[in-house]
């Protein structure tokens, strides 16, 4: 069996296909597919595999699973109630971390919340009292969300008909959400 002079390798693969081989490698590899089917399968696959994404809504990878991190060892947020008020304490998870952003005020009393995107939904949360908070989604229009506290699914909507949905009186836990069934992002409240 003759063994592939280019090693079956993707980098010329991918070379020759964005057509940055120099003249003298591209034209040797050109020669060279027409003799490996091995190579030719290759380039064929990728080209098939582009079409195919360029037709597809594609989500972003999620931070954990690009850098090989597990679900046990992903990174968390972490908040607690502190003179009546939520405060984060670290955090940042997956694709995004949560940014504090003035919540409207409330007959008066300014309101501290913490916002994150994931997924194209948007997590607010917001103190509400006797260390309770809320958690308002929004941009969740056709979307599936499901809310968990503890591994125990506490909140589960499907193709959503509204914009936006308020989650209330929520105690302190570990807390995860799910998005059209994909593991979003998990804090914890203490």
């Amino acid at each position: 069996m003759k063994s592939c002079p280019f090693e079956y390798n993707w980098e010329y693969i991918v070379m020759y296909h964005d057509g940055v081989m120099s003249p003298d490698l591209e034209k040797r590899f050109e020669e060279h597919l027409v003799t490996c089917q091995t190579c030719m399968e290759m380039l064929l696959n990728l080209q098939n595999d582009l079409v195919a994404m360029s037709s597809m809504k594609l989500h972003t990878v999620p931070e954990e699973l690009v850098a090989g991190k597990s679900r046990q060892g992903e990174r968390h947020a972490f908040f607690q109630f502190v003179h009546e008020m939520l405060d984060m304490v670290s955090g940042s998870f997956g694709t995004g971390c949560f940014e504090n952003v003035p919540a409207p005020a409330v007959r008066g009393k300014e309101k501290v919340s913490y916002v994150a995107s994931a997924l194209g939904v948007e997590v607010r949360l917001v103190y509400e009292e006797r260390d309770l908070f809320n958690i308002e989604f929004t941009k969740v229009r056709g979307r599936s969300v499901e809310l968990q506290k503890d591994g125990q699914s506490i909140e589960k909507r499907r193709d959503m008909k509204n914009d936006s949905f308020l989650v209330e009186e929520l105690p302190k836990g570990t807390y995860s959400i799910s998005i059209d069934e994909m593991h979003a992002m998990t804090f914890t409240v203490k």
